[in-house]
């Protein structure tokens, strides 16, 4: 195991201690895949586990305060039979969390029967965007293409204060001025912090798709 330099955040842990000590899976994310032809579980495995050597992030293991990188990832990969239809499958899935027991806070499960992966995450390990692109890595591996270089917030966990530095600087570029009922945002405990809004205008052609996809499925654009 690897000790990362590094404690959690107040913000992960807040989400960490939350999600443990309350009922209901809260910072749990879970994403499904649905393949059309249900690849073989070998493969889905040797992709997962690859991706897994890639990404620390899906290596970590943590009490909520601490977290150390594993270099080996035992048990957050589990083939499973049957279907993986089965009621409240996510919910029961969602509320299982993640617990302080050395394995890591992600895990992979795949039924072959009908091709369905079931992905889930501790939210405080990754964001949407990274979520996104280790997917994307993971299922490039599958298709046997060169996934893309993982991207510096992958290891977000490992982040030596530079690049802490850099990310703090970019965020109070486009922080607005907070309203009166609003308290800064602090990234460590007693550090002064940043408004919890920012400005980030988006090109106009990527406005315009956005509204056309919300109202397609329903949605805000947000």
């Amino acid at each position: 195991m690897n000790q990362i330099s590094n404690l959690f955040s107040s913000g992960q842990t807040a989400m960490w201690t939350t999600s443990r000590f309350r009922a209901g899976g809260f910072y749990i994310e879970q994403i499904v895949v649905r393949f059309g032809s249900p690849p073989e579980t070998n493969a889905i495995e040797s992709a997962w586990h690859a991706t897994a050597a890639a990404i620390s992030a899906l290596r970590v293991v943590t009490d909520g305060r601490s977290a150390t990188v594993g270099d080996a990832f035992e048990g957050n990969f589990t083939t499973r039979a049957g279907s993986s239809s089965s009621a409240g499958l996510l919910e029961t899935d969602r509320r299982a969390g993640f617990a302080d027991d050395g394995r890591p806070a992600s895990r992979c499960q795949y039924w072959a029967a009908d091709g369905v992966l079931l992905w889930t995450v501790h939210h405080a390990l990754l964001d949407g965007r990274s979520i996104a692109g280790v997917l994307t890595h993971f299922l490039s591996l599958l298709a046997g293409k060169e996934p893309p270089a993982p991207l510096e917030w992958f290891g977000c966990l490992a982040t030596d204060d530079e690049e802490s530095t850099r990310a703090r600087v970019s965020m109070e570029s486009i922080a607005l001025v907070p309203r009166e009922d609003e308290e800064s945002f602090a990234w460590e405990p007693g550090q002064a912090g940043i408004p919890w809004r920012v400005r980030l205008p988006l090109p106009a052609g990527l406005r315009e798709r956005l509204d056309t996809r919300a109202a397609e499925c329903g949605s805000t654009a947000h």
